[in-house]
Order: C-alpha cells, then sequence, then structure tokens
C-alpha cells in the first residue's frame, strides 16, 4: 500500500469522527512519504480533536519544516497556542504569517483579531475584523465581534449597525446584544 491510500483512508476515518484511526493511517502515510506537509497538518488536526495539543503543535511545525510557505499550518499552530495555550502573543505571530503567505483568508484575519481583542487592541482588531469582511462579507463572527469591539472603543454607532447586520444573518446573541445595548 502506498502513502497515498492510507491517507486517503485517514480523510474517510476524520469523516467519521474515528481520530486515533486515522492518526494511526496518517503515521503510516508518513512513514512511507515523510515529505509531505499535508499529511502533517491533517494528522495535527485530529490530534487537536483529541486534545493533543502538544502533539498538534509537533505536527504543524514539522510541515512548516518541510514548507515554510504553509499558510494553513501557521493558521492551526495559532489557534491551537491561542485556544489552548494560552500564548496570544505568538498566535498573532502565527496569524500574521498565515497572512502573510494568503492575504485572502479571511479565518486568518478573524483569528488575529480575535487575539488581539483578548488583548484589548481593539482598534487594531477592527482593522482585521474588517479585513475578513471584505473577504467574506457574510462572515458573522466577525460582525458580532467588530460589534463588541467597537462598543470598546466607544463607537456604539458601529456596534449597533454590525451587530444588526449580523442579526439579520442569523446571530441570536447579536439580536441579544442589540436589544441590551440599542433599545
Amino acid at each position: 500500500t502506498n502513502a497515498e491510500s492510507y491517507f486517503e483512508i485517514a480523510e474517510k476515518k476524520v469523516e467519521k469522527g474515528q481520530y486515533q484511526d486515522a492518526i494511526e493511517n496518517y503515521t503510516k502515510a508518513i512513514s512511507i512519504e515523510s515529505k509531505d506537509p499535508i499529511y502533517f497538518l491533517n494528522r495535527g488536526v485530529a490530534r487537536q480533536q483529541l486534545n493533543d495539543f502538544e502533539a498538534a503543535i509537533d505536527d504543524y511545525q514539522m510541515a512548516i519544516k518541510i514548507d515554510s510557505e504553509f499558510a494553513a499550518a501557521y493558521l492551526n499552530l495559532g489557534l491551537v497556542k491561542q485556544n489552548h495555550k494560552g500564548d496570544i502573543q505568538d498566535a498573532i505571530n502565527d496569524y500574521s504569517k498565515s497572512i502573510e503567505l494568503d492575504h485572502e483568508n479571511a479565518e486568518a484575519y478573524y483569528n488575529r483579531a480575535v487575539a488581539k481583542t483578548q488583548l484589548s487592541q481593539y482598534v487594531e482588531a477592527i482593522l482585521d475584523y474588517t479585513k475578513a469582511l471584505e473577504i467574506n462579507i457574510t462572515h458573522v463572527n466577525s460582525l458580532f465581534n467588530r460589534g463588541i469591539a467597537k462598543k470598546e472603543v466607544g463607537d456604539l454607532k458601529g456596534a449597533y449597525t454590525d451587530w444588526k447586520k449580523a442579526a439579520e444573518l442569523g446571530d441570536e446573541e447579536a439580536a441579544k446584544l442589540l436589544e441590551e445595548h440599542c433599545e
């Protein structure tokens, strides 16, 4: 069996939520073809699903070592650092690298904005939420969170506009904030 066959089996296991089996098949693929960054990226995602964050970080870093311009690996590395390691500034650096490599990825701008919001860097966060929305006008989370950031800098009219649009797109939390702050 070749590496691609194990990779395809692993992908099917992921679709079924069988992450441990997927990891075993990604590992078999890697043992045959150790220079494919996708194998490491996807194994990292599976490991993340099983809350094995250190191993996921190792896989994302290996993917980057193989391909230093692999934007998705930087994005995923940032997510683990931000959400599971609490290393916000390092996550921002990873998101920035991902954006540098793929400046049309709304998720990278969104995640960097969330991290900046966590550091109370609201003005910078608003810029990133706005960029995410320029790429994907219906990115509801960017609208909702940009509204929060605008409220934090005293732009209540801007917050209202963002929450109203998010609510129109089906965001129930935005609808609640509209009732609380804008009636």
